[in-house]
C-alpha cells in the first residue's frame, strides 16, 4: 500500500476547478434553455440564428445537433465567466439578455 498525501493547496485548487467545471456546465445548460424559452416560430431572433449564415455549406447545422449546441453554449459560458467576451455569440432578445445577466452575476 502506497500512501499519497495531498497538500491543502493542491486540494483547494482541485476543488476550485471541479466547482468551476460544474458551474460552467450548469450555466451552459441555462444558456441552452433560452432556445426552448423562445420559440423559433415566433419570429424573435435567437443567438443560434447567427450560425445560419456561417454554416451554409455544413452538413449538420448547430441548431440540429445537440452536441454542437452544447459545445457552443459551453464556449459562450466559459468566456462569459472569464470576462473575455469575444462578442461572436451574445443575447439577441430580452429572455437571453436576462439569462446572460444572471450568468454574469453568478460568475
Amino acid at each position: 500500500e502506497v500512501r499519497m498525501s495531498i497538500t491543502y493547496g493542491t486540494f483547494a485548487l482541485m476543488k476550485f476547478f471541479i466547482i468551476l467545471l460544474l458551474v460552467t456546465h450548469w450555466l451552459a445548460n441555462l444558456w441552452a434553455l433560452t432556445l426552448v424559452l423562445v420559440d423559433e416560430h415566433e419570429g424573435v431572433p435567437r443567438w443560434i440564428d447567427a450560425f445560419d449564415e456561417l454554416e451554409t455549406h455544413v452538413e449538420v447545422k448547430t441548431r440540429d445537433s445537440p452536441l454542437k449546441t452544447y459545445i457552443n453554449c459551453l464556449y459562450f459560458t466559459s468566456y462569459t465567466i472569464t470576462s473575455v467576451g469575444y462578442g461572436d455569440i451574445g443575447p439577441t432578445n430580452i429572455i437571453e439578455t436576462i439569462v446572460c445577466t444572471i450568468m454574469v452575476v453568478i460568475s
